[in-house]
């Protein structure tokens, strides 16, 4: 075997194995988001992420920011409550750290937030019961039953946080 050759066969399995241990730093991570927020959150209740030191880091200090922690194992989950006329935004984070959906206040009519979470059978059925009156709620089917939902709502300034945060803190998080 030339050196030339041992050299290109090196080089790629050092490259496999490079693509290989980059591709399994996700499912090594013991301390993502979602575990950082089952520490610092109650199950199906809003709680208001605080601007020193949140659970979830790099997020865009310009809005204010709420989580509802949620497992829909045997009910799904209802967010639901009056929002701002500013602009916002929802996530919903399962507990492997993957998005699992997300919409914002231009999505949605009305200034309202009316959001069904639960396993594809729980919104099928859902759907077949409240055909009529879930029209302007926003309905997501998830695959892993436990998460987090990410509230942010824009604040222009300082002063506008406190009302930000008092709406934010009004929304009904729970079991449907």
């Amino acid at each position: 075997m030339s050196a030339r050759r041992a050299l290109v066969i090196a080089l790629v399995l050092a490259g496999i194995i490079h693509i290989l241990g980059v591709l399994a730093i996700p499912a090594r991570v013991t301390h993502g988001a979602y575990q950082r927020v089952l520490a610092a959150t109650g199950a199906d209740r809003i709680t208001l992420m605080p601007r020193v030191k949140p659970p979830l880091p790099d997020l865009d200090p310009a809005f204010v920011h709420a989580l509802c922690r949620y497992d829909v194992t045997t009910r799904p989950l209802s967010l639901a409550g009056p929002m701002p006329a500013t602009a916002w935004f929802v996530t919903i984070v399962d507990d492997r750290n993957r998005e699992a959906g997300s919409f914002g206040s231009g999505s949605v009519a009305g200034s309202a937030l009316s959001l069904l979470l639960g396993s594809p059978a729980m919104i099928e059925e859902r759907r077949n019961l409240e055909a009529v009156a879930a029209a302007d709620r926003v309905a997501i089917a998830v695959e892993r039953p436990a998460g987090f939902v990410l509230i942010g709502v824009f604040a222009e300034d300082d002063a506008a946080r406190a009302p930000l945060e008092a709406a934010l803190a009004a929304l009904a998080c729970g079991p449907a």
